[in-house]
């Protein structure tokens, strides 16, 4: 399984792995993978059309593959201005956080990131990632 997302790592003072999310990915089209599938969009997506619900972050397969987890949001204008919820307007930041790592006990395990999510660089992040199915793992009993 392979997905591809699209964002910025940002430099907060002494935070090495902070993000936003949205510059073509798999992140920018999660809505169509949703209308495709005739899912209610208000059950994953905020009023924006754009922003996962908690819902969205914490129960869908694809967000499980993105290796980030929503921290709160910011004003774009205001990095002081922040809040740990959906304010329209505001812009979301996540950490990086591997659901499925490679030594892990999931039904995925990831055996490949690019190496702009990798390196301890600020600035874009173009990333592969890709799992392969945990031949290994019982689906009862686990998550």
């Amino acid at each position: 399984m392979i997905v591809f997302v699209a964002g910025q790592k940002l430099n907060f003072q002494d935070e090495k792995s902070l993000h936003t999310l949205s510059g073509g990915g798999d992140e920018s089209k999660k809505q169509w993978f949703m209308r495709i599938v005739g899912a209610p969009l208000e059950k994953y997506l905020y009023s924006d059309g754009i922003s996962g619900t908690d819902y969205f972050w914490n129960e869908t397969l694809l967000s499980k593959m993105f290796p980030f987890s929503l921290v709160g949001y910011i004003n774009p204008n205001n990095n002081n201005q922040h809040s740990l919820e959906h304010i329209p307007g505001f812009t979301a930041v996540y950490t990086d956080n591997i659901k499925y790592p490679s030594d892990g006990n999931g039904p995925f395990l990831l055996v490949y990131a690019s190496s702009s999510f990798t390196e301890q660089k600020i600035g874009p992040v173009i990333g592969v990632f890709v799992y392969e199915v945990n031949k290994d793992y019982l689906l009862y009993g686990n998550e």
